[in-house]
């Protein structure tokens, strides 16, 4: 099956007004220990084949979670939008995947995430899923 990772990080880093911000820190799953924001994750939250009444279409249907991170809320959905502007309804090759069609699924999410070490400063994320059918 298509590694649909590797076509969301080839997708998110190949987008200047993503790139602008965050440089190359987009990630799978979790951000690195002490990351400069603004930085991205993305990480597949499920995914299934899908097969119609006639047989294998050769199809899978993914979905995944984008979270950005930033130090303020306003930069984080700021950053946000940029993902769905590159993201949603999107249609072609990249990272050597197939893609059909990328859609959001869900409403985005919004949340402080409270410092780990002894600094006061937590940092921002906004979070929204996609579905994405692509070719296995």
């Amino acid at each position: 099956m298509a590694d649909i990772g590797k076509g969301i990080y080839a997708l998110l880093n190949g987008t200047s007004a993503i790139t602008d911000d965050t440089s190359s820190r987009i990630r799978p799953n979790v951000l690195n220990q002490g990351e400069t924001l603004p930085a991205i994750t993305h990480q597949l939250v499920s995914q299934t084949t899908v097969y119609p009444l006639g047989g294998d279409s050769g199809l899978a249907r993914a979905r995944v979670q984008i979270d950005c991170y930033a130090d303020t809320s306003i930069k984080a959905a700021e950053l946000g939008d940029d993902v769905h502007a590159a993201l949603s309804f999107y249609q072609g090759t990249v990272g050597g995947v197939v893609i059909r069609r990328a859609l959001a699924d869900a409403n985005t999410r919004m949340e402080y995430e409270e410092p780990t070490d002894k600094s006061d400063q937590g940092r921002c994320r906004h979070s929204r899923d996609y579905i994405i059918w692509h070719l296995e």
